[in-house]
């Protein structure tokens, strides 16, 4: 389920002031500022957001991706965002 939420959030974002155009190897790929979300959206409180932000940070840390990886969606669009987050600082076991 909060795969599914931060999917449509970052849908959102997309469409709204989360997505800035930028400059990557591939022409036509846009911003994905995930920390952007923290700002709320109109079904997205600033608190929930920085939740979803955080939770983004914290896997894309984990999982050791680089700022301005690219995330390539198919489905309802088809589009190329590279993705930006604040660093997240995990204690690893």
């Amino acid at each position: 389920m909060l795969v599914s939420i931060i999917r449509r959030s970052l849908f959102t974002a997309s469409q709204s002031n989360g997505v800035q155009e930028g400059y990557s190897m591939n022409s036509n790929s846009k911003e994905l500022v995930i920390t952007k979300l923290e700002q709320g959206l109109p079904a997205i409180t600033p608190a929930f957001g920085a939740a979803l932000a955080e939770a983004c940070a914290v896997c894309l840390t984990d999982q050791d991706y680089i700022q301005g990886v690219e995330l390539k969606v198919k489905g309802d669009f088809t589009a190329v965002f590279q993705l930006y987050w604040q660093l997240a600082f995990i204690v690893k076991k």
